[in-house]
């Protein structure tokens, strides 16, 4: 078995495999986004931001405290660590302790079974699984700016905290970005196209949510951008009703794309759909002996 990305499709592989080879190919590091990019880091932040909170709130307990101050280089360096050493055991405890084998590079498919990696290393085998994982989706009126931008990829490994921060996007990472900047005491923007945050949530959670963060944030629900721009103070973020909203920091976290560009999937009988989802079936089977995940569409979706 030959599985392309080393985070979600870490797993897939069994332990007991009956004297079977299998193989890992990773770009990037070891893990995926979930313990680099993604999960781990991101709530480590949030249980910090808690704290900040909870310092905050310690009257309502009886308790006298004050915020004197937030460390931010102490809190990335906390986060880098920790996510740095669940790179390496995770790497060395299942890559090394299964006998399975690690090959660092972009694979492509040239066969329905057959890949190669970095256009050096080829491989063939009966099974294969693409867990290619996904990247920040980024609009194209704020890519096409030529200005300085972050995503999640990025912004929890700012150098300093900003005053202010434009959050473009009202999904679950904005709001939970949102959560963790506020918390630090960092003045927070959001713009959304959507009426209220986190609208795939349950309907009325979302309206109590919106509702909650009303006073602690600046919402502009219903707004589409039309122009970005670097100004005297930071970035500017032009709406389509006219109004202007400025932040020391932009952040674009309007959702994902699946990474599968470049892996040649029509050379191994993979069909694409235009969003660059894969079609799967109802076992998650791409092809014959090919299975994706996190990167896959069941037909009827």
């Amino acid at each position: 078995m030959a599985v392309i990305g080393s985070g979600s499709g870490n797993v897939v592989i069994p332990d007991y495999r009956d004297g079977r080879q299998a193989a890992v190919i990773e770009s990037r590091t070891f893990g995926g986004t979930c313990i680099n990019r993604g999960c781990i880091p991101s709530k480590m932040l949030v249980h910090t931001a808690a704290v900040a909170l909870n310092v905050r709130r310690a009257a309502d307990f009886g308790i006298e405290a004050e915020l004197a101050s937030v460390d931010w280089a102490a809190i990335r360096q906390r986060v880098m660590a920790r996510i740095g050493a669940a790179s390496t055991s995770g790497r060395q405890g299942r890559i090394e302790s299964a006998h399975i084998r690690l090959f660092e590079g972009r694979a492509r498919f040239v066969g329905p079974l057959e890949l190669v990696i970095d256009d050096d290393v080829h491989i063939e085998a009966d099974q294969i699984v693409i867990a290619t994982g996904g990247h920040p989706s980024v609009p194209d009126v704020v890519e096409n700016a030529g200005i300085d931008f972050h995503t999640s990829d990025t912004v929890m490994w700012i150098d300093k905290l900003p005053a202010s921060m434009v959050i473009l996007g009202g999904g679950s990472v904005a709001a939970e970005f949102a959560h963790v900047f506020s918390s630090l005491g960092v003045q927070i923007h959001i713009v959304t196209k959507a009426s209220t945050l986190v609208e795939t949530l349950d309907a009325e959670i979302s309206r109590r949510f919106t509702a909650k963060v009303a006073g602690e944030w600046d919402l502009h629900l219903d707004g589409s951008v039309t122009g970005v721009q670097r100004g005297p103070t930071g970035i500017s973020v032009n709406l389509d009703d006219g109004n202007r909203v400025s932040g020391e920091l932009l952040l674009v976290a309007t959702g994902r794309k699946p990474n599968t560009d470049g892996l040649g999937l029509e050379l191994a009988g993979i069909t694409r759909r235009n969003d660059g989802h894969i079609v799967i079936d109802h076992y998650g089977r791409a092809a014959p002996g090919i299975w994706a995940l996190a990167t896959s569409a069941h037909p009827s979706n």
